[in-house]
């Protein structure tokens, strides 16, 4: 018991510390260097967080599964444009790259995809097997999207016109690109005068130092771009570079060690046997799905910073900070409305509030389920009051948080009735209404006008 003690004071001890070093500390008023230092030990700390969750560890696993359903139709969606372009030879080589690590089990499962992969006609395999292709590839990348849509905080997902519109699009320009890429590469490198040039030492040189970098710079490219463009939000460059360089960095890292651990371990093969090279090649994936997952989470922090200190991945409002929160988003959703402006996003409205936006999502859902919102068609979709602001009593705003809000299954209808609960609430639902006056969104929005309050919150 005395053991249980110093441990609890210890643990005590070390979060007071740890409250008082990194979040206590105003980072504007710090030099740059120690400033960049605490804002990277705060992400360091969420990101450690968030693995103790064990959320994304579970997405990383789910991923392998997909991936591996998903695997050779992906792969003869892109030797079969590969081959459209006479390029289907550069397909061995990037999948030789990244399976690297798996060391000399990489050569037995690249050639053995390969080879299945080519014996996949895709000419005869009729419009309902290029259909279940086309359905396996994009229900990989609606997986990849759904896990960091979770990373980044975001409820709504791409609808699933958008969702085929984007995915195939990746999936058909994604191979195109690198078959140009690969193309202008060989015919710089075959030019009579840039030859003569790499046999310049210095230019060979730069030459040797720009081949060698070039597969990282590459990986963090593509990583870049992966952020920006799956989670259905707004990613900054700058954001997603972030998460990408740090992906990057991890992903040579640890394809180094797991290379070291296969090379000098053989017992796995001995314990395995023929399912040696599946297992090896499984764990290869989840391992890279987590450190692109852990690359998501640092790209929102970085974009984020104002959430670093939740304790939690989703953020739980109390009943008053729902209620004033969904008022405050019709109100300026309102106010956007009458001034003819940039109707409000979830992600502006978000933004704007300082809260992660699975938090705003939580108190629009209801709004929306009651009517008293409406989604635009542009992408993201925009929020619009579904019923004219001055037939809508505030009274109704404040009913909609309290009646839909994370019920679920459980209803006031199954809950034990207590005539002196009820009519206490009774009592001050009357007293709501008597306050409130039949005040409606437009008088709400009208009286901010009276005060000089503009769509930003400020007054003028």
């Amino acid at each position: 018991m005395l053991g249980n003690l110093k441990g609890k004071g210890l643990r005590e001890r070390y979060h007071r510390e740890v409250n008082r070093r990194l979040w206590l500390v105003n980072v504007d008023q710090l030099p740059r260097l120690k400033r960049w230092a605490v804002v990277s030990l705060r992400i360091a700390h969420a990101v450690f967080r968030e693995l103790l969750d064990g959320h994304l560890n579970l997405r990383a696993m789910s991923l392998v599964y997909t991936t591996l359903l998903s695997l050779i139709p992906l792969l003869a969606l892109a030797f079969t444009i590969f081959k459209a372009f006479g390029a289907y030879r550069y397909l061995e080589p990037l999948l030789a790259n990244t399976l690297a690590p798996l060391g000399p089990k990489a050569n037995e499962i690249v050639s053995g995809t390969i080879n299945f992969v080519a014996n996949v006609k895709v000419g005869v395999m009729g419009a309902v097997g290029v259909a279940m292709l086309l359905y396996t590839s994009v229900s990989l990348m609606q997986k990849i999207e759904r896990s960091f849509n979770y990373a980044w905080h975001v409820r709504y997902h791409r609808r699933l016109i958008d969702r085929y519109r984007d995915y195939l699009a990746a999936l058909m320009v994604g191979p195109v690109l690198v078959v140009v890429a690969f193309g202008i590469t060989a015919n710089i490198l075959a030019n009579t005068f840039v030859q003569k040039l790499l046999a310049f030492a210095p230019v060979g040189a730069l030459y040797t130092m720009v081949t060698t970098l070039l597969p990282f710079l590459l990986v963090v490219a593509a990583f870049t771009v992966f952020y920006v463009l799956i989670p259905n939000t707004r990613v900054k460059l700058r954001a997603a570079f972030a998460g990408a360089l740090f992906a990057a960095l991890m992903w040579e890292i640890v394809g180094r060690v797991f290379t070291a651990f296969i090379a000098g371990s053989a017992r796995y093969d001995i314990v395995y046997s023929a399912l040696a090279g599946l297992i090896v090649f499984m764990v290869w994936i989840y391992i890279s799905w987590l450190i692109l997952l852990v690359g998501a989470v640092i790209a929102y922090y970085v974009q984020n910073p104002e959430h670093l200190a939740a304790g939690e991945h989703e953020v739980r409002l109390s009943n008053v900070l729902a209620e004033r929160l969904a008022l405050g988003a019709m109100y300026l959703i309102g106010q956007r409305y009458y001034d003819q402006e940039k109707p409000w996003t979830v992600d502006d409205l978000a933004h704007h509030c300082h809260v992660p936006a699975d938090a705003m999502a939580s108190v629009i859902e209801p709004l929306e389920h009651r009517g008293l919102l409406a989604r635009t068609d542009d992408d993201p979709p925009a929020l619009l009051p579904a019923t004219p602001p001055d037939t809508t009593p505030v009274k109704r705003i404040l009913d909609a948080i309290r009646s839909d809000r994370g019920g679920g299954a459980i209803t006031l209808a199954r809950i034990p009735t207590h005539p002196q609960v009820v009519k206490l609430f009774s009592e001050v639902d009357a007293a709501v209404d008597t306050m409130l006056h039949d005040r409606t969104l437009k008088d709400l929005v009208e009286a901010g006008s009276e005060t000089g309050e503009s769509p930003s919150g400020e007054t003028s």
